[in-house]
């Protein structure tokens, strides 16, 4: 094989890895956090009927628990909102990266610092959205 038709091979896989990297930031918005989000709000929904329950009941003691139990599913709500911007925007400045390395070849430049810069922000959102993860 010739190295014109392995630099164009090279390139094709350059433009795939570029399309699933978009595609992953579409599908990180409807994966698995939908069941987060949803056992979530059914957490949420439990806490405030059982409150509703003491509260009919004029039982005294526990509320404070159903209370900071359903904080903690209103929390890992918004922890997930959080971590789908930040793999959104992870997997946006990675297709970046991908474009300007096809641009390059194809127009004999150089913008290492270009492509520097969307690896960097890509890592950081990639680091951040992982640590929300963790948190939820």
């Amino acid at each position: 094989m010739e190295s014109n038709e392995k630099d164009k091979s090279y390139l094709e896989d350059l433009r795939k890895h570029s399309e699933t990297a978009l595609n992953y930031s579409f599908y990180s918005m409807q994966r698995i956090d939908l069941l987060i989000i949803s056992v979530s709000g059914a957490g949420i929904y439990l806490c405030l009927e059982i409150l509703k329950y003491i509260h009919d009941n004029k039982l005294s003691g526990h509320s404070c628990y159903f209370k900071f139990i359903g904080l903690l599913f209103m929390l890992s709500i918004i922890l997930n909102f959080i971590s789908q911007w930040g793999s959104y925007y992870a997997n946006i400045y990675d297709s970046k990266s991908t474009k300007q390395v096809i641009y390059d070849a194809e127009n004999d430049t150089d913008s290492k610092e270009i492509i520097a810069k969307y690896d960097l922000y890509a890592e950081s959102y990639n680091s951040f959205t992982k640590i929300t993860n963790i948190l939820q």
